[in-house]
Order: C-alpha cells, then structure tokens, then sequence
C-alpha cells in the first residue's frame, strides 16, 4: 500500500498542506515540524525524494524537459544564433510529442528547475553544462556539445565536417568553380 500524504499527516500529528511543505524543505515549515514529518515519513518507509521532485512524471500530464545551457561567461546567449536555432528545434521536437521545454541559463551547479524536481529529461547545451553532469540525480541527459567521448550520455553534436561537404556540393551545383 502507498503512503499518502494524509497518512503521514496523521502521523506527524500537522495538516496534508503542512507534510508536503515539509517534504520539499520548505524554510516557512519550523524546523522541528519539518523534523517530526522527515521522521514519520521514515517510520512509513515514504520516499522523501518524490516530493521533493514534483508529481512523478506518469503523475503530469505534460512532460517536462530542462534545456540547461550554463554560460557565466556569455551574457549574450540568447542572441547566440546556434543555440537559438537549437531552441528552435528542441520546442519543436517537443511540441509533436505534447512536450514542454524549460530553459534555465544556470551557474555551474545544480539547475534549479532539476532541484525543484520541475523536469523530466535534460538537454544541456554548452561546453561548460558538462560539468553538470555528475549532479544531475536519475534524469535522463543528452548532451549538446562538441563530442566528448568521455562523456556516458547521448550527446548530440554538430556535424562540420558533413556541413562543409554539403555546402560545397550545392555550391559546385550552382556552377561555383572557386571556393574558398
């Protein structure tokens, strides 16, 4: 049987509203009530880790992705045109699944949206988003970077070397003879 929030409520002797603020570590919970539902819910064996993460995605209706680009250096991002064409493509791969995206320019660190269980799957953009990935919990991650063959999640990259070939095939086509 599943431990619901009524029942830890019970328990911690404080109202459903009260046990899921506490959940999350909620600041305006007091510490030692905060302290009283961490320990019925240990004593009902409820996993601390599913409030804290938002409804579980079978629980959402919509799925949730984070595009996580983590630029300290690069204020300007947004009118970066590689990634806004990337943005471009990953709103439009999720809306024909019904998806949503996220997108958090975050410092290096955990991304907030991940600490406030806010997504499902992540897409990080950017050499320095690597860094992130050792603190990213059980998401799903692709990552969207040059390749970095040490890196053991799915990676997306750009394909230069097909791209100039490409380029230079159209261009002979169209009767160009010097190319530089």
């Amino acid at each position: 049987m599943s431990v619901t929030l009524e029942m830890l409520a019970q328990e911690a002797r404080c109202s459903k509203a009260t046990v899921s603020k506490a959940l999350r570590d909620d600041k305006n919970v007091a510490l030692e009530t905060r302290q009283r539902v961490q320990r019925a819910a240990k004593r009902l064996n409820y996993d601390i880790r599913l409030a804290r993460r938002g409804r579980p995605a079978a629980a959402r209706s919509v799925m949730r992705l984070g595009l996580i680009t983590c630029a300290p250096d690069r204020p300007d991002i947004l009118r970066d045109l590689n990634f806004l064409r990337f943005l471009e493509g990953a709103e439009r791969a999720a809306a024909e699944v019904g998806a949503e995206v996220l997108i958090e320019i975050a410092p290096p660190g955990v991304p907030r949206c991940v600490e406030e269980g806010r997504v499902d799957a992540l897409l990080l953009y950017g050499e320095q988003a690597v860094s992130m990935l050792g603190k990213l919990a059980d998401l799903p991650v692709v990552l969207c970077t040059e390749r970095l063959p040490e890196a053991r999640v799915a990676q997306v990259v750009k394909d230069n070397q097909h791209g100039a070939e490409l380029a230079t095939r159209h261009l002979l086509a169209l009767g160009h003879q010097k190319i530089v």
